[in-house]
């Protein structure tokens, strides 16, 4: 199998401990850079230990109140303040401690919002392209953002998720629906073991819809966060 990335979200409230295993088992981390989650320490730690277990190192600016969650109305010109002050936030840590911006990866509602709205998507991908050049967008595969990239010239890795649920069309369950978590090991063994040369298959009876994956998410907030990386490590289908 050809190495995909295994990334996950950080500075989202998580122990100290719990960020440091975690960060020794991923590859790429994306860190909360103070709008639904994170500060200053929170992001100073999360650099500190990428640059440690030398883990990539990402921005993942999202909006306030409920975790950033919550369905949004937001102009392109209101997307790119928010996002803009938050990557600069972070990138003031990142570069304290000698490590690069290696991605992008909106959270929650503008990951959600981007991908269902042309002119959204686009001026993301615009302003990573003109403001952070050769900078990474992390995207849902085949959603509208990756394919914006793509059109635009920016390196895009399209994502896929180790613990979230999928429809019968690849898209996500949403949150709080019945089946928008993997609860059990062997769930995650089960979805591993779909992935292979960069692609995951889906089999929901009898459709099969195959996505493109160069990274695949876990969450850090999710019960069992740390044993499904240990499972995706020890399996080495992501690491």
């Amino acid at each position: 199998m050809n190495f995909i990335d295994l990334n996950c979200d950080l500075g989202e409230n998580e122990s100290a401990a719990c960020r440091e295993e975690l960060m020794s088992l991923i590859s790429s981390a994306n860190i909360a850079c103070g709008g639904h989650a994170g500060s200053d320490e929170t992001m100073l730690h999360c650099a500190q230990l990428a640059a440690q277990y030398h883990v990539h190192a990402g921005a993942h600016p999202g909006l306030s109140g409920n975790f950033g969650r919550d369905a949004c109305i937001i102009s392109a010109t209101e997307l790119i303040t928010v996002i803009d002050e938050q990557i600069r936030r972070l990138l003031c840590h990142l570069t304290k401690e000698g490590i690069p911006l290696h991605h992008i990866k909106l959270h929650g509602a503008l990951y959600h919002a981007t991908d269902n709205d042309e002119s959204l998507s686009t001026a993301f991908c615009q302003h990573v392209k003109n403001t952070f050049p050769g900078v990474i967008i992390y995207a849902r595969s085949g959603g509208l953002t990756a394919q914006i990239a793509h059109q635009l010239g920016v390196e895009v890795w399209e994502e896929c998720f180790l613990d979230r649920g999928y429809r019968a069309d690849g898209s996500l369950i949403t949150r709080g629906q019945p089946g928008d978590l993997l609860e059990t090991k062997v769930a995650v063994e089960e979805r591993l073991a779909m992935i292979t040369d960069q692609s995951m298959i889906l089999r929901c009876g009898e459709k099969v819809v195959t996505l493109d994956c160069q990274t695949l998410c876990l969450h850090s907030d999710g019960a069992h966060a740390l044993s499904f990386a240990q499972i995706a490590t020890q399996n080495k289908r992501s690491l």
